[in-house]
């Protein structure tokens, strides 16, 4: 596997967490766009079941970017 692909694609989760996790995304911007607050919170509880600690927060505010061109 390429180095590129494991950043993108850690080898700990798999396909079916990956996939869950922006699905979750997703929704929990769903939610955010609906209700004004919640879901970013929501989707740091789906994340700690399955990221370690320490990458909890960085990731999430990764997927800002994305989650915030879903509310568009």
């Amino acid at each position: 596997m390429s180095s590129m692909s494991l950043i993108v694609f850690p080898e700990a989760l798999s396909t079916s967490v990956m996939v869950f996790l922006l699905m979750a995304s997703a929704v929990t911007s769903m939610i955010t766009a609906t209700l004004g607050a919640g879901g970013g919170v929501l989707l740091l509880v789906l994340m700690a079941s399955w990221l370690p600690p320490a990458a909890i927060i960085p990731v999430h505010g990764i997927g800002g970017p994305f989650r915030h061109c879903l509310r568009w």
